[in-house]
């Protein structure tokens, strides 16, 4: 059996699903809900701008522990492992990335939060 790019229908692609959103919102909160993430998601991709206005924070869904944070990141590339998987955020001058392979054990949140001055 080979694994397909979600890893549900065990190769063909068939339930793969490929959402692709920008956010727009203006963020009128301290901390704003952009997606929830079901676990067992695969190849997850959360990218942003670069820039020091706002982070990206993922939390567990069902208590809302945060797992990690942009702000917390200093260096150019950085690894953490959460929810059964390697996340790894990347930095340059242009965009800071997040990436998990998966599968992810338990639902997550994927937000924006305003950076204090």
């Amino acid at each position: 059996m080979m694994e397909d790019d979600c890893g549900v229908c065990g190769g063909d692609n068939s339930q793969c699903q490929y959402p692709k959103e920008t956010y727009t919102d203006t963020l009128d909160t301290q901390i704003k809900l952009i997606a929830r993430v079901p676990s067992d998601a695969h190849n997850i991709i959360i990218s942003r701008p670069y820039d020091d206005l706002y982070d990206i924070v993922i939390s567990e869904a069902k208590t809302g522990k945060i797992l990690l944070q942009t702000k917390d990141v200093d260096q150019e590339s950085r690894q953490v492992v959460e929810a059964h998987t390697m996340f790894i955020i990347t930095t340059n001058d242009i965009q800071q990335q997040i990436a998990a392979k998966g599968p992810m054990n338990i639902d997550i949140e994927v937000s924006v939060s305003l950076r204090k001055c």
